[in-house]
């Protein structure tokens, strides 16, 4: 993923899939988390979190820094948000299998593949737009 200077991810949960998020260059990678109550609101507790595989305890809604080549393991029903501070950050993600169609939790509903208005050509392919690119050599919009 390439997350750029304060562009924030929704805050989001996934009831399945376990993902690791990787810090690969970049500015800071800020991510603040939370558990998810049984009824899928923020909870208030305290929780451990495993970072660079070792478990860490983090208090709940608090936001953690990572630095280039740092990770951090978010299991089933961890809310969390990120954004990149300082300048774009690029991350990478290892996942369990699941489907991003049904698999994501958002605090504030939101669709996962939104429409999007495009004002400017395609720098950075969405996976939902890879069909309009195969056998286009230059990436131009149809």
């Amino acid at each position: 993923m390439i997350v750029q200077a304060n562009q924030v991810t929704p805050i989001h949960f996934h009831w399945k899939k376990t993902e690791d998020i990787i810090h690969r260059g970049g500015g800071r990678l800020k991510i603040q988390v939370w558990q998810a109550t049984t009824d899928e609101t923020l909870s208030e507790e305290d929780f451990t979190v495993q970072m660079d595989g070792v478990d860490s305890p983090v208090h709940s809604g608090q936001t953690l820094t990572l630095e280039p080549g740092m990770s951090i393991t978010m299991e089933p029903y961890m809310y969390h948000t990120f954004y990149a501070e300082g300048s774009t950050a690029l991350v990478g993600e290892v996942s369990t299998l699941n489907d991003d169609h049904s698999d994501n939790r958002f605090y504030v509903p939101a669709g996962r593949f939104p429409e999007i208005a495009g004002d400017a050509p395609i720098l950075y392919p969405l996976c939902t737009e890879y069909p309009a690119f195969i056998g286009k050599k230059d990436g131009a919009q149809s």
